[in-house]
């Protein structure tokens, strides 16, 4: 059994004893932790297992999440206890949305030693390397993507994004791992959404995202391809990409092509539906160069409308009102004169 291996790993420490007390000999803290998570499994015995961990957490909080972290790192532990284990470490490191309590956490985790966040973040990356247990994973992705809604802002761990789109390009792990690593951007995105965080304290890391997830795009994995327009959708707000709206085209239209690609019927519908909503993201970053796009853009949308389900017309409709929208915003401030009038002139 996982907890009987992990109980003969290592002697009991002091620390432990303070981390974890109950009733009867003191266990060591790593095969106490299995046992709670273990608990919690149990319908019967999962109230007073959550207890226990709470308690423990509020004890000693960096000590609780360094224990989830091993937990969610080992391979010889049962799979739904690793999960357990990972969602402990992500709600510990900070809250789903902003507010005192994601505040209060924050601070916490900041508190904590950098040489044991270190190592929670490298178990938590290290997991995401497991090839067998899509689950442990994907909840891997979601602790390395909370951890990262904190330090990523702060500047404290500017090794994530260049981390996670290396394993995404990277031929040596297997396709299911590199997709996941892709999800992982996109996650890190949405937290960062949640927690309102400013797009100048991510800029250069949103930008090493967006690259990343453009060479996702054109894998030939579908899976990838999807990962890969989800992460460039949440990302992209966070990324200033000032070449966009520059005088040089080449960048705006590259990146608009890798998306107006997957947006034509040929696609599979999954992939449309994200190339579109990546589509109306990019309309205001590259107005200046959508001409050039712009036939196929409306090619693209109107195939949409004439044999897609109504998930990816709204989403082809959403385009072309976003470009509206940016163009109407532009006749009524300052930059009047920078209006193209593309939507207007776009359909016959």
């Amino acid at each position: 059994r996982a907890g009987s291996r992990a109980a003969e790993a290592a002697p009991p420490h002091p620390a432990e004893d303070r981390l974890f007390r109950g009733a009867g000999r003191p266990p060591t803290m790593s095969a106490e932790l299995l046992q709670l998570l273990q608990a919690c499994l149990e319908p019967t015995a999962r109230q007073a297992a959550e207890a226990r961990l709470a308690e423990a957490e509020g004890r000693d909080a960096a000590q609780f999440m360094l224990l989830c972290a091993g937990v969610l790192r080992d391979r010889q532990a049962r799979a739904q206890v690793r999960q357990l284990a990972g969602l402990q470490l992500k709600n510990a490191v900070c809250a789903r949305e902003r507010g005192p309590r994601a505040r209060q956490l924050a601070r916490r985790w900041h508190a904590v030693d950098p040489a044991v966040k270190s190592q929670i973040r490298a178990a938590a990356l290290e997991t995401l390397l497991d090839p067998g247990e899509a689950c442990v994973r994907r909840v891997a992705a979601l602790c390395c993507s909370r951890i990262g809604a904190v330090d990523v802002p702060a500047g404290a761990w500017p090794e994530a994004i260049p981390s996670l789109a290396t394993l995404t390009n990277s031929s040596e792990v297997p396709s299911q791992v590199a997709e996941d690593a892709m999800r992982t951007l996109g996650f890190l995105a949405e937290e960062w959404q949640s927690h309102l965080v400013q797009d100048i304290s991510v800029r250069r890391p949103a930008e090493q995202g967006v690259a990343a997830a453009l060479q996702g795009l054109h894998s030939a994995s579908l899976a990838m391809q999807i990962a890969a327009a989800k992460a460039i959708h949440a990302m992209l707000p966070f990324a200033s990409l000032p070449q966009l709206q520059g005088d040089d085209a080449r960048d705006a239209c590259a990146l608009l092509a890798a998306i107006l690609r997957h947006c034509g019927s040929s696609a599979p519908e999954d992939l449309r539906r994200e190339a579109l909503q990546c589509l109306a993201c990019a309309v205001p970053r590259c107005y200046r160069h959508l001409g050039a796009a712009l036939k196929a853009m409306v090619e693209g949308c109107l195939d949409q409308v004439a044999a897609a389900s109504d998930s990816v017309v709204v989403h082809a409709i959403e385009v072309w009102t976003t470009l509206a929208e940016h163009e109407l915003q532009l006749l009524r401030g300052p930059g009047h004169g920078e209006c193209q009038r593309l939507a207007g002139g776009a359909f016959p």
